[in-house]
């Protein structure tokens, strides 16, 4: 092992995603050693540069490897492209993990159990869309490829700026950025257990810090959050606290269904929507009180 036990090297993949660039900070901040899989390097310290459709490249010793970039697309049945990044991806590094002895971290999707409107453990695997076949085929190289794993199985992920497939990212940064209400199509009354992204990168941590103690262990984790909302109650959220002046449009639309995961046991508490979108406008109120300073000193 690199260092000492809390101090590990870890490969890191998607750092500059969505979840990545919550993650990097955080376990750097920890003492990591982290080694940044990119497209393209930038020339930065710890940066390694790979097209995940290649050979990997000659890369350091490492203790963990943390796999989070994926080809995300709901609409297409089958893509190459998809399973090159998805699936054979995950096959260079779990090759390259088990020559390491390194622990592996997947990001993978809840999708694997289809349309199901409740997920848990006992919630039969049914992808049915190349997606999710795409992160099923990766957990199942994850599993007979290395002896040590997490799998994370992970709901939708809200945050601001965060990827526009969920609506609800959508909505959530347009109320910050431009005071746009949120738009609600349909009745909204679909349920749904979203997590935090913040919530999402301290869960990895926490597992990479167990790691460090001991690295007996092959699971498969369901990261989703603590509160169960209506669609319509996400947003009537966003609107109260970040437009307390406007409220939600409605449209016409169709119906989704419920999507409600039971998630694993988390030794943290995790965000609910509202403290997260408190802790946003918190920072909008003082951003633009800074914006507003720096204005009447420049005048």
């Amino acid at each position: 092992m690199h260092g000492s036990p809390d101090c590990m090297r870890v490969l890191l993949t998607g750092s500059t995603g969505f979840v990545g660039r919550h993650l990097a900070p955080r376990l750097e901040r920890a003492g990591h050693e982290i080694i940044r899989l990119v497209r393209t390097s930038q020339g930065a310290a710890h940066e390694v540069a790979w097209d995940c459709h290649d050979p990997l490249p000659k890369l350091p010793p490492c203790d963990a490897i943390v796999h989070l970039a994926a080809h995300v697309d709901f609409q297409t049945p089958v893509d190459l492209t998809l399973f090159r990044t998805n699936v054979v991806s995950t096959m260079r590094l779990a090759a390259f993990a088990r020559s390491q002895g390194a622990y592996v971290i997947l990001a993978s999707t809840v999708g694997v159990h289809g349309d199901a409107v409740e997920i848990d453990t006992m919630t039969p695997v049914d992808p049915v869309s190349g997606y999710a076949m795409s992160k099923y085929l990766a957990e199942e190289v994850v599993r007979m490829s290395v002896d040590h794993y997490s799998i994370l199985r992970i709901g939708g992920i809200y945050g601001l700026d965060g990827p526009a497939h969920l609506g609800l990212n959508v909505a959530l940064s347009r109320a910050y950025h431009t005071d746009e209400a949120p738009v609600l199509r349909g009745s909204g009354t679909a349920r749904r257990n979203y997590i935090c992204v913040e919530d999402v990168a301290r869960w990895i941590e926490t597992i990479l810090t167990r790691v460090g103690a001991s690295r007996a262990c092959r699971e498969v984790l369901y990261l989703a959050g603590s509160e169960t909302l209506t669609i319509a109650g996400y947003l009537e959220t966003i609107a109260s606290i970040l437009l307390p002046e406007n409220s939600v449009q409605r449209m016409e639309g169709g119906e989704a269904t419920d999507c409600v995961v039971v998630p694993s046991a988390v030794p943290f508490q995790l965000h609910t929507f509202a403290a997260y979108v408190t802790l946003l406008q918190r920072t909008r109120t003082a951003s633009r009180a800074v914006r507003m300073i720096s204005g009447i000193r420049v005048v």
